[in-house]
């Protein structure tokens, strides 16, 4: 039976139990709280077995016949069983959409002016595909629900064809949009309309990786909670046999001077925290990534990112998934380099901003220590890396970074260099800095 159909019963124990695993899966969020009062007592009217209304309110026949065409079209094109769906009907200005915490599971929340809009049919299509699966890597979820919409109308997506300066869809995959549900940054980032391009990316993955919209529906449900953890581009490759950092990237060009001039100006702004420089570096790391995908190139990439992303920059989510592809690209292709022993500690110190509870702070801190020591001992005389390793040292006081060499020691070497002179200074005179080490 169906949780409606169980609520429909007025049998009280079969009820709480039902209402107590609808919440489990549901979640604890609104959805949860409708699911309580209709427990408690709010009306439902039913339209079908697996539809109803919160508060017993008449739906008009007209909207009843979209619905369900709606809800044909989605359960036939994805074949999947029909959700579960509580309508919760609203005074107010135009408004559709769906919360959900798992698939087959949704409440649709539209107001009353909504009921003879226009797109009534593409808009309900749209959101009944969030209803069936959700995964909650929010470009994949609008991705599908974008291309659903549009075969739904008959204009399906068209041809995947990224700017230069766009961010690479990898990176895009591997961003937390959770707080970002309108894909604002991506806007910024030079894409006017990020919902279409989810969707035309969508579609350039199902024609890459030969499967259907219901094969990539499957898909998404199966993989849900990589999806949503920055697992996305892995979990392609390991069930879609799919790289997409292919996607939209074109390879083996040379170098153009002015793009190899990126590389030091890269270094510096990391080094400074020079996030004014990064920011206008932004569009050229990006090119540089997107036509020459060498590791030195990936590390550039990272450094600028690195740099606006841990200044606190706006569209600090993008900029993260960013940095955490390029330095991972580094790391599997050039570990041994001095950019991979840099990147291996920034790596660490991306985790701890991460980190959801103190003990995995503490973890990926101690990690992150343990890669800065292990790149001064492999490259003391590398600018970088000295830097790096010194501002690490000043909000890592437990752990002792310079090995058996003392921070003046190191910091010395660069004194002279006319770009990082200044923060060489302002390192000497920290007072961890300016000790002799133990």
């Amino acid at each position: 039976k169906t949780m409606l159909e169980v609520f429909a019963a007025e049998d009280d124990q079969a009820c709480d139990r039902a209402l107590a695993q609808a919440i489990e899966l549901a979640g604890r969020g609104s959805t949860a709280r409708f699911l309580s009062d209709i427990r408690h007592g709010v009306p439902l009217a039913n339209i079908t077995p697996t539809v109803a209304v919160i508060g017993d309110m008449d739906m008009p026949v007209d909207f009843q016949a979209t619905l369900s065409q709606a809800m044909s079209f989605v359960t036939e094109k994805l074949k999947v069983p029909p959700p579960v769906l509580l309508i919760n009907l609203l005074d107010g200005p135009a408004d559709l959409f769906v919360e959900g915490g798992s698939d087959g599971f949704g409440v649709l929340t539209l107001s009353r002016d909504y009921l003879s809009a226009p797109d009534l049919y593409a808009a309900l299509v749209h959101e009944l595909t969030h209803a069936v699966v959700l995964s909650g890597n929010l470009f994949l979820d609008e991705g599908l629900a974008v291309a659903m919409e549009s075969e739904a109308v008959g204009t399906p997506p068209s041809a995947f064809s990224p700017g230069e300066t766009a961010p690479l869809l990898s990176s895009i995959l591997s961003a937390d949009w959770s707080g970002d549900p309108y894909l604002t940054a991506l806007t910024r980032a030079g894409i006017s309309a990020p919902h279409a391009y989810a969707a035309k990316a969508m579609a350039e993955i199902i024609r890459r990786a030969g499967v259907s919209l219901a094969f990539m529906a499957r898909f998404i449900a199966f993989s849900k909670i990589r999806l949503a953890s920055g697992e996305a581009v892995a979990a392609l490759k390991d069930v879609l046999e799919l790289d997409a950092g292919d996607i939209g990237v074109t390879e083996n060009r040379d170098i153009e001077p002015a793009l190899a001039s990126l590389i030091p100006a890269a270094a510096r702004a990391l080094a400074l925290g020079d996030a004014s420089s990064a920011r206008g570096l932004l569009p050229d790391v990006r090119r540089l990534q997107r036509y020459f995908g060498s590791a030195e190139a990936h590390a550039a990439a990272a450094k600028v990112y690195l740099c606006l992303a841990l200044s606190g920059e706006k569209d600090t989510h993008l900029l993260t998934g960013e940095a955490n592809m390029a330095i991972g690209i580094v790391l599997r292709t050039a570990p041994e380099s001095s950019d991979g022993a840099l990147l291996a500690a920034y790596d660490a110190i991306l985790g701890a901003q991460s980190a959801v509870s103190p003990i995995e702070r503490n973890q990926a801190n101690g990690s992150a220590a343990n890669f800065y020591a292990k790149a001064l001992t492999a490259y003391p005389s590398n600018a970088e890396i000295v830097i790096a390793a010194a501002k690490a040292q000043t909000y890592l006081p437990d752990q002792q970074l310079s090995g058996q060499r003392t921070w003046p020691d190191l910091l010395d070497q660069f004194a002279t260099d006319l770009d990082i002179s200044p923060m060489v200074s302002a390192l000497k005179r920290h007072p961890l800095l300016s000790l002799e080490a133990s």
